[in-house]
């Protein structure tokens, strides 16, 4: 239920199936038809200066992963990567992670599978100490 809630609120906003490429990989949002095999890779976000508490990340496409396509990295120079979270996603599902910073910096990386897609969305949200939720 959590799952189909979130996937109704990225219809709602606007982020699935209206908008064919929107890609910030400042901010690690990407909305964007994939093709296959293809790479995308957003930035170091430096989590320390924008004082930031926890990210939530949720993922959806409508075609799967590569094997372990959806990937977090974990930096304490913005370069290089210490640790990472990694999952396959699978096709037409929400799959969401949260995290409590313990490196300066994050990044987000996706591989998609071996079919083309219309939609593929990575939407974090970022709370910071001092807003308390």
């Amino acid at each position: 239920m959590k799952k189909l809630l979130l996937l109704f609120v990225f219809v709602l906003c606007g982020l699935a199936y209206s908008q064919t490429t929107t890609v910030d990989s400042n901010n690690q949002l990407l909305t964007s038809a994939l093709a296959a095999d293809s790479v995308w890779n957003g930035n170091y976000v430096n989590l320390v200066t924008h004082n930031i508490a926890s990210v939530t990340i949720a993922v959806y496409s409508d075609s799967a992963s590569a094997t372990n396509g959806f990937k977090v990295y974990f930096s304490p120079d913005g370069s290089t990567a210490i640790d990472s979270i990694y999952k396959s996603i699978s096709a037409g599902t929400v799959w969401d992670t949260i995290f409590t910073p313990y490196t300066k910096y994050y990044k987000i990386q996706y591989t998609n599978g071996t079919k083309a897609t219309n939609t593929t969305i990575i939407q974090p949200i970022i709370r910071t100490e001092n807003k308390g939720y």
